[in-house]
């Protein structure tokens, strides 16, 4: 057991001292970790943009079924859009996933554009991709809520 926690720690060292390495090849920032996986954030990379779209509100039904639902009008919706390059490192399987990633904070989702896997102690790729994945939720306690409250934290300072 003792060494399972040694074992953890060590590896938690590697990410944390890997990550200033890392630093002066990307300007990654640690954001956050969990066990031996390390979540960090292209600093240079991020972009703020908006999207305007059309929102059909659902249709309110009526008390009475024999009368049709009321159908609103769209209405236009504006929000904010973040994309940033950040890693994912795996310290127990020796992978360093790079993903370039479409965040929509307002609506808790995200969306993998493209994505390289290397080895991460010889940074040799072994996979790539430049297919979009489909869109993604995240959740409150998410390494991606995470990466998102970093990434804003950044927008203010």
């Amino acid at each position: 057991m003792q060494i399972k926690r040694l074992l953890s720690l060590c590896l938690l060292a590697l990410l944390l001292f890997s990550s200033i390495c890392q630093a002066e090849e990307e300007n990654m920032q640690f954001v956050d970790a969990d066990g031996g996986t390390g979540y960090y954030v292209d600093v240079d990379s991020i972009a703020f943009s908006e999207v305007t779209e059309k929102v059909y509100p659902e249709p309110i039904l009526s008390d009475d079924p024999s009368k049709p639902p009321v159908i609103l009008p769209p209405r236009e919706e504006t929000r904010e859009i973040v994309k940033a390059r950040i890693a994912v490192v795996k310290a127990y399987t020796n992978r360093r996933y790079l993903q370039y990633v479409k965040f929509d904070p307002a609506r808790s989702e995200y969306q993998i554009l493209a994505s390289k896997t290397q080895q991460y102690d010889t940074r040799k790729q072994l996979d790539k991709s430049e297919t979009p994945q489909p869109v993604m939720k995240y959740g409150p306690e998410s390494a991606y809520r995470a990466i998102v409250d970093f990434i804003y934290e950044q927008k203010k300072q």
